[in-house]
């Protein structure tokens, strides 16, 4: 089965990381992370279908809390 399916796709993302640490002394301290990621999507290179064609975007949203 041969197609010819015009596409396009334009995708824009802010992906941000913030970071904070405390050192109450020098034996201890305490962090948070915070960080979202995206990966863009694109196209499928011989989808079976027309309606395969594209795949969307993935994000990730990630929280660390912790201490030493």
């Amino acid at each position: 089965m041969n197609h010819v399916t015009p596409v396009e796709i334009e995708e824009k993302d802010f992906s941000p990381k913030v970071g904070l640490k405390w050192t109450p002394s020098r034996a201890t301290s305490a962090y948070a992370t915070f960080s979202r990621g995206f990966k863009s999507g694109g196209f499928n290179a011989l989808p079976l279908s027309p309606d395969n064609l594209a795949f969307k975007a993935e994000r990730a949203t990630s929280y660390e809390i912790g201490g030493k």
